[in-house]
Formats: structure tokens, sequence, C-alpha cells
């Protein structure tokens, strides 16, 4: 990345984020350019479209790695298949291979400091969470909030690709109304429907009524794995944008817990009016990322099922 021709580094990991030096922008007419390189899994895919120029011998473990040098590598020679850009010693990749989400995904967003660290005066129960644990990882099901007590949501975004998709595409698998896995048992699942894994790096912007904002009492998270698997626990901070503000994100609390198996359950207070942007920004666990199974934002009023 550059800004004002001055290079800002190379980000190549979540949270995709970096800092600009003070002085550098100018009151109008910055230029800001953004290279995007593929990712080297696409690269492979994409020269297995050309015609081979290398040997290769099927792998102990799966893919396939070169026979031995060809000889136009090591005599330095032009490759005879011009097309091709990359070069491996191992590949496992063809061309009917899926390619991999990449590019300039978005959104490209440039941030005031106090945009994301001003902290206000904590509303009145903030900082204390109803922590418990069960000992599967679905021990939390009968006590989720009924459909009627949630906050309508317009959408969710996220911040870092998650460290594990849990097999989807996008959040639903937490927020479709259940911890269980997509067959209704409690095991952890690939299947999309089940969980996903956020850990240091991971956000979700949960966006909300952009005009007057809603009413949040409370989150209420699970996370769950197995029987003695510590990513059951909990980590992340509270953060809301109100409709007096909407750029300017207000940190509530921080939220952790820590598991050894089965499941875990938070309640956060938040006890805020006006909300139009909830974000939650994820840390690890005692292993890394944890394993979450639903998360639910629960309006005033609702009444909840006692664990």
């Amino acid at each position: 990345m550059k800004l004002n021709g001055t290079d800002l580094g190379v980000v190549w990991t979540a949270p995709w984020r970096t800092a600009i030096p003070a002085g550098l922008l100018k009151a109008q007419a910055n230029e800001l350019v953004i290279e995007v390189t593929n990712v080297w899994a696409n690269r492979l895919i994409g020269d297995e479209q050309e015609t081979e120029d290398c040997e290769w011998t099927t792998g102990q473990w799966g893919g396939q790695h070169l026979k031995r040098f060809p000889d136009w590598f090591v005599k330095h020679q032009p490759r005879p298949s011009a097309g091709r850009i990359g070069f491996t010693t191992w590949n496992y990749f063809n061309r009917d291979s899926k390619l991999a989400p990449s590019g300039l995904l978005g959104p490209v967003r440039l941030l005031a400091q106090d945009e994301l660290q001003k902290r206000p005066d904590l509303p009145e129960g903030a900082g204390s969470a109803l922590s418990l644990s069960a000992n599967v990882p679905d021990g939390f099901e009968a006590v989720l909030p009924p459909a009627d007590a949630l906050v309508p949501v317009i959408r969710v975004e996220k911040i870092g690709n998650p460290q594990n998709e849990g097999g989807g595409t996008d959040a639903g698998s937490i927020r479709n109304g259940t911890t269980r896995n997509g067959s209704g048992g409690a095991e952890t699942l690939n299947d999309g429907k089940t969980y996903r894994g956020y850990g240091k790096g991971n956000s979700l912007v949960f966006r909300l009524d952009p005009a007057a904002g809603r009413e949040i009492s409370a989150i209420h998270s699970v996370a769950g794995h197995g029987l003695y698997d510590a990513r059951c626990s909990q980590a992340y901070s509270v953060w809301i944008a109100t409709a007096d503000a909407p750029a300017r994100f207000l940190k509530v609390t921080d939220a952790t817990i820590a598991g050894t198996g089965g499941a875990t359950l938070l309640r956060v207070p938040v006890n805020a009016k006006g909300v139009v942007v909830l974000r939650l920004d994820f840390e690890d666990g005692p292993i890394g990322f944890n394993v979450y199974r639903e998360i639910c934002l629960v309006g005033p009023g609702a009444s909840t099922p006692n664990p």
C-alpha cells in the first residue's frame, strides 16, 4: 500500500490494517494505491491450465512431487510452457481445483484513531458476565434466547478471515438459532451449520437500523468443542456505535471465559440504546482460536431461560 507516494508496507494477514504516519494526509486530493497479489494456491491452479513442462510422481501423502528438476530449469533456459508463472516442487492442485477467495474483498475504510479507541463510562452492569460451563458441546441449547428476543440485524460483516470457517462461507452458522450441527447432534462438524473459529485478528461487525438504532440489553454467546478441548473458551471485546455518532466506536467491555472442554456460555450486559453498529473483536483462547456455536444480540425486556 502507498499513500501520497509513501510506502505503508505489506499487509499479508488479518486484521488487514496499517497505520498512517502523522502528517501524511492532505486536506484533499490524497492518492491511495493498493496493489493486490493473488494467493499461491490460485497461482498454481492457474498454471495448471497451461501445458505441462515438468515430470511428476504421486506423493506418499497425496498430491504429487517433482520426479526430477527439468533440464530447462537446471540449465537456466526459458521454460517450454511460457504461460506458466509459478514453480513448485510439490503440488496438490490440478486444472479443476476450486479457486480460493482472493483479491480486494473490502470494505476499504479510513478510520481516525479516536473512532477505535475512545472509551466511555461503562453502562451499568458492563464488565461482568454470567460465565458457565457444560460438559457437552451443545450443553446450552435449551437456554438460547428465543427468536422474538433477538435484535434485528441487517447484515454481519467480517474483518479478517475466520481462522476456521467451519465449512461455511459466512457467519450464518453462529446465527441460526442452534448450537447443534446440521444433523441435530453435538459433534463439531465442518458442515457450514455448526460453528466458526475466531481468534486474534478477527472481528464481526453487526449492522443494525442505521436511522434510529436499536436497544441492546446483552450479548449471549456459546462456544463448544470436544470434551477435552479448550477451544470451547471465549475471548472478545464489545464495541458499539450509536446513531448520534455512527462512525465512532465506544468500548463497552471485555468478555472472557476459559474452558477445558464441552461448552461455555457468556451473558454480557450491554444496556445501550440507539446502537447502529456492534463490533466484536476476538482474541485467542488458551490454545488459539475458539469454536463459537452461537452469538445472539438480545433486546430489552427479553425473557430468556435460566441455565
